[in-house]
């Protein structure tokens, strides 16, 4: 739907499947999940394709959370496979190989993502500036929250303490604030600044109300 209003076009049309996240590239790609695996398609619309990853977990595993880097070229991914703890890995649209490395806005590899021992990182979200990893971690209460890693020290700071669940951030397009979903007071919705925000469902589409968002552009209130 165009920020500046009118219809909502329809991407991708599968009532066979559900989706589950996504991302958009600069250059009109969605990224997006269905049936375990991570697909792609043009922003507007046609067929949808498999993004072919090799080394990522097998048949079993569900590869989800694509959040795509600033080339719009390589996208970071989570993958879940029975008996294994989950991985934070990087996937390219330009090659099958998979690898837990971290990338410049270029697509030049520059050290790896370290997740100390019994921490997942998960539905990562880059900052604008490409230095800072937002993601969602467990506490030892088995509460999520949100974290902040700095990805040149590796040193993850947290930012959430709420008993309730917190994930799915956001950056702002300065990179100076987040936006994230959680069910506080037993409903989930979009928080900035512990703050809940109202937004008002977009005239045309069926189901709840709105409380994941993919991207934040200048037309959302800062």
């Amino acid at each position: 739907m165009d920020v500046a209003g009118g219809p909502p076009l329809v991407v991708v049309a599968d009532t066979a499947n559900s989706f589950q996240g996504g991302s958009w590239s600069a250059d009109g790609t969605i990224l997006f999940v269905a049936a375990k695996s991570l697909r792609r398609v043009s922003a507007s619309g046609g067929n949808p394709s498999d993004v072919d990853l090799e080394g990522s977990g097998g048949k079993e595993a569900v590869r989800d959370s694509p959040e795509f880097f600033p080339d719009g070229r390589h996208f970071l991914y989570v993958v879940r496979a029975p008996g294994h703890r989950d991985e934070l890995r990087v996937g390219s649209l330009d090659s099958k190989s998979t690898t837990p490395a971290w990338f410049d806005r270029s697509g030049n590899a520059l050290g790896s993502i370290t997740q100390p021992a019994g921490v997942e990182y998960l539905n990562p979200s880059l900052s604008p500036d490409g230095t800072r990893l937002a993601v969602n971690s467990m506490d030892k209460g088995g509460n999520w929250d949100i974290w902040i890693v700095d990805l040149k020290s590796q040193i993850a700071s947290r930012v959430t303490s709420d008993p309730a669940q917190d994930s799915n951030v956001v950056w702002s397009p300065d990179g100076n604030a987040i936006v994230f979903s959680s069910n506080r007071g037993g409903a989930w919705g979009l928080y900035k600044d512990g703050q809940r925000l109202l937004l008002r469902q977009p005239l045309g589409l069926p189901g709840p109300p709105v409380n994941v968002i993919l991207n934040w552009t200048e037309s959302l209130p800062k």
